[in-house]
Order: C-alpha cells, then sequence, then structure tokens
C-alpha cells in the first residue's frame, strides 16, 4: 500500500532506461521519456496503495462480521493491518481516562520483532502506556484527537526498555518511525492505533496518510461496536444470574410458606373446632357476655384459615406440587351444594339469590374438591363484594361444543376495566377493594384460575366498571 512496500527502481534516471542508441553506441537520455516514466511510478504507486487501501478495508469490514469479541476482534485487526500493509508493529490500545494509559488490548509483531522479544525477554503485547496525559507526544492526540508520528519510538514506553533493547529493535527489527493515531467515537478518545514502520513519515503520501486516518476510523468504529456487544453481554449475564437468584428465592419463599402454612393451619383448625363447639353448647350453655366474644373468636378463625389455605395453595400451585384427584361427578350437583352451603353467609348480608335448575346431570371430569373450592371461592368473593343486591348463578350447557358453562353474577362493586387483565394474578387486587374487604390477599383468583387450568378449562370476568356488577365465568368440557 505505502511506498516502503515498493523498492524506488534503480534505473529511474539513469542510463541503461528509455533508452535511444545512437550508432556510437552512446545513450541519450530523453528528457520527455524520463518525465513520462517518472509520472507511470507514481501512479503505478499510487494505485498500489488504492488497491492495498481498499483491501484492508474490505479485511476489516469482514472480521467486524466474523466476531464481536473485543480482544478476538482486535488481535484479527492488528495482524490483517501488519500483514496487508507490511508493517513491522501494529498495536491496539484502550485509553483508560481515569488510569491515564493506553493498555494494550492486541499486539501483532514482524518476526524480527518477535525475535528479539524472546531473546531479551522485553514483551510490547504486555507494555502499558503510562501517565499519557503528560506525555510530550500522547498528550496532543488526547486532546486534539489528531495523529502524531516521531522517530523516538522507544520513548513511548519510557524506562520499561531499555537503551540496549530499544538499540536491538531499532537495528535488528527496523523499527524507525512510529505513527500513532487516536481511536475517537462521539469526540472522545477510546484508544490508540500504533503502526511501527522502517521509514521516515516523510515518505508517505497525502493519499497514504489519509488512508491510515481511514483506517483507524474503522477500527475506531468497530471496536465501539465490540465493546457495546461485550457490555450488553455482560449485561446479559447479570441478569440471568439475578433470574437465577430470584428463581432459587422464590424457591426458597415458596418452601417457607408451604412449610408455615402447614405449621399454622392445624392450631388455627383446632381454634374454629373449638369455639363452634362452645357456640353449640357442647360445654354447656354460655353466657351472654361470653357469646359474642366467642363469635368474634370463630369468625376471625374461619377467616385465617381461609387465608392460610389460599397460601398454602398458591405455594403448591408455585412448587408444583398440587395433586388432583380426577373422578367423574354432576356438576349442577356440586354447585348446587356449594349455594346451600353459601346460603347462610348470604341470609346475614340479606342478599338475595337466584340459582338455576337441574333437569339432567351434566357430567365432568376432574378433581370434586378442587372444583368445589374454586366455584365457592367465585361466590364467597361476589358476597364479599357485594354490599347489597343479589347474585346469580346460572349453569348453561353448550351441546355442540360439548362444554358446560357456570357463570356468578353479582350486583356489587365491579371492576375496572384497567383491572381485569390483572385480576387472576398472584397478590392481585382491584384498586380500593379493600375499603370493601380488608382481608383479601389477592390469591383466591389466582388458584382458582391455576385450578381450571390444571383441568383444561377457561375462567374470566366481566364487568360494565365501577358500581355496576361484575359476572365470573367457568368454562368446562363435558364428559
Amino acid at each position: 500500500m505505502f511506498k516502503f512496500f515498493h523498492n524506488n527502481p534503480k534505473n529511474i534516471g539513469v542510463k541503461g532506461l528509455g533508452l535511444v542508441r545512437n550508432n556510437a553506441n552512446e545513450v541519450i537520455i530523453d528528457e520527455h521519456t524520463r518525465s513520462i516514466q517518472e509520472n507511470l511510478y507514481r501512479q503505478n504507486l499510487e494505485l498500489s496503495v488504492k488497491n492495498k487501501t481498499l483491501s484492508l478495508l474490505a479485511k476489516l469490514y469482514e472480521i467486524s462480521t466474523e466476531t464481536l469479541e473485543p480482544k478476538d476482534l482486535a488481535k484479527q485487526v492488528a495482524f490483517s493491518v501488519r500483514t496487508i500493509l507490511n508493517f513491522k508493529f501494529v498495536g491496539i490500545f484502550l485509553f483508560s481516562e481515569k488510569k491515564d494509559e493506553f493498555t494494550p488490548l492486541s499486539v501483532s509483531a514482524a518476526d524480527p520483532v518477535q525475535k528479539i522479544k524472546v531473546e531479551t525477554g522485553c514483551d510490547l503485547e504486555t507494555m502499558v502506556l503510562s501517565d499519557v496525559s503528560k506525555s510530550d507526544f500522547f498528550k496532543p492526540i488526547i486532546v486534539t484527537r489528531l495523529p502524531n508520528q516521531t522517530e523516538f519510538i522507544f520513548k513511548l514506553w519510557g524506562s520499561q526498555i531499555s537503551t540496549e533493547v530499544a538499540v536491538k529493535f531499532h537495528k535488528e527489527a527496523h523499527m524507525r518511525t512510529a505513527l500513532c493515531y487516536p481511536l475517537v467515537i462521539d469526540k472522545k478518545v477510546i484508544g490508540l492505533f500504533m503502526v511501527i514502520i522502517s521509514h521516515s513519515y516523510d515518505v508517505f503520501s497525502e493519499h497514504e496518510r489519509s488512508s491510515l486516518e481511514a483506517a483507524a476510523n474503522v477500527i475506531a468504529l468497530i471496536l465501539d461496536k465490540a465493546k457495546l456487544y461485550q457490555a450488553l453481554e455482560e449485561t446479559n449475564q447479570k441478569i440471568e444470574k439475578a433470574n437465577k437468584q430470584l428463581k432459587e428465592l422464590d424457591r426458597l419463599k415458596s418452601e417457607f410458606v408451604s412449610i408455615a402454612t402447614h405449621q399454622i393451619r392445624g392450631p388455627l383448625t383446632a381454634i374454629e373446632g373449638y369455639a363452634s363447639m362452645m357456640i353449640e353448647g357442647d360445654y354447656g350453655e354460655m353466657s351472654e357476655k361470653l357469646k359474642d366474644p366467642i363469635n368474634t373468636i370463630y369468625h376471625s378463625s374461619q377467616t385465617l384459615v381461609g387465608i392460610v389455605e389460599d397460601f398454602l395453595n398458591a405455594s403448591q400451585i408455585d412448587q408444583g406440587k398440587m395433586k388432583y384427584d380426577f373422578s367423574t361427578f354432576d356438576m349442577c350437583a356440586l354447585v348446587k351444594e356449594v349455594v346451600v352451603e353459601e346460603k347462610p353467609i348470604l341470609e346475614k348480608k340479606g342478599l338475595t339469590v337466584s340459582v338455576f335448575e337441574c333437569f339432567e346431570q351434566n357430567n365432568v371430569s376432574g378433581d370434586r374438591d378442587k372444583i368445589k373450592q374454586v366455584i365457592g371461592n367465585l361466590i364467597d368473593n361476589a358476597i364479599k363484594y357485594t354490599p347489597k343486591g343479589s347474585i346469580t348463578v346460572t349453569l348453561k350447557v353448550e351441546s355442540e361444543s360439548k362444554k358446560v358453562l357456570i357463570i356468578i353474577k353479582d350486583t356489587g362493586v365491579g371492576i375496572r376495566p384497567e383491572t381485569i387483565p390483572h385480576l387472576f394474578k398472584k397478590f392481585s387486587r382491584a384498586k380500593d377493594a379493600s375499603r370493601v374487604n380488608i382481608m383479601g390477599t389477592g390469591l383466591g383468583l389466582y388458584v382458582a384460575h391455576e385450578m381450571i387450568k390444571a383441568h383444561n378449562g377457561k375462567i374470566w370476568v366481566e364487568s360494565e366498571g365501577e358500581g355496576k356488577g361484575s359476572t365470573f365465568f367457568v368454562e368446562m368440557a363435558l364428559v
């Protein structure tokens, strides 16, 4: 690419080139021929430079498509630049403003340089260019972001290279001139591109100099791209590690909740049971003074048992430990059974309830207790969020699709449209739901959704908005 690639023809301007012989065998130098020959040489040299520039840029593009790992990319770039342009040494350095140094990312050296490295132990590949902002040579490069060159090349490494070794590199490896180009992205120096040649900088033409600057710009771009990719990879690895830690924490949390709820459920059931027995008079007639406190204990323990049950179910679902005992049963009879059990609560709250009539069996396959829990949960949910009015429970059979649809409609507080997509997620509750029911955990609908999903069924809710009631739907296949 560059002039030092090509040996200047010794016969330019010398006898024997472009000759015209006279009868006396004298050589006559045709000045016009000499001018043509010199122009042809310059044109050929410029063409060679352009060809090698294109070859280098094409190679750099190829490298940028093959790898985005910064060190591997820099290694290939340094080797390609050195071999294509026949340089003695090529180095790519990263700039650290904090450390005030250029750190070698990759270095490629010609065989004579490698030989001296082996003989002396002087390894240019690992030497850091330190205190660069205090250097008369490097400071202008950082400040002006313009290239610089010097023939005092071993002063760049300071005291890291002895005078004796420097002389060996200069004489035996022909390392004469160092050319340094800042690698700039967004007006910020990110690194350094260094080449060492065996000739003076003066032999470079303007085209050769601009070609090296263009190469430096391309190297800056692909190096910056590689650094961004590496940063992204590191971020992804951190995210992946964090996700694994979160999953492990979630597993430990689920195990803790499962163990804790198992331990809590026993004592709560005992409290509920004994309070019920006292209310029913198994321990004799209670005084009027004790009736209200015992009733409070009973209902509070019932509520706590329900909350603990929700946590236990959610924990088992999350751990994949929820077990289902499938059998065939009549959905009509099951829904009516749930309504009968909920009737005392409905009457106590002053709500009216209307229920469909079953004229034939509508059998489904599933875990009867789990489906009963789901229907009970939905009716209980309707009761909690319906301060006054009514609840309607309907069952529809879709003959063509062979499915049964349970519809539970209330005239309660309703649900905002933006809340509906989140309602069946864990710990999700409608906004301001606590004003109506402070004991909700946001787990009941999540558990119901997961149980119906395990039965290959569907569960969803519809509401026209706040104050307009809600309708819950459960769909399962008939057998």
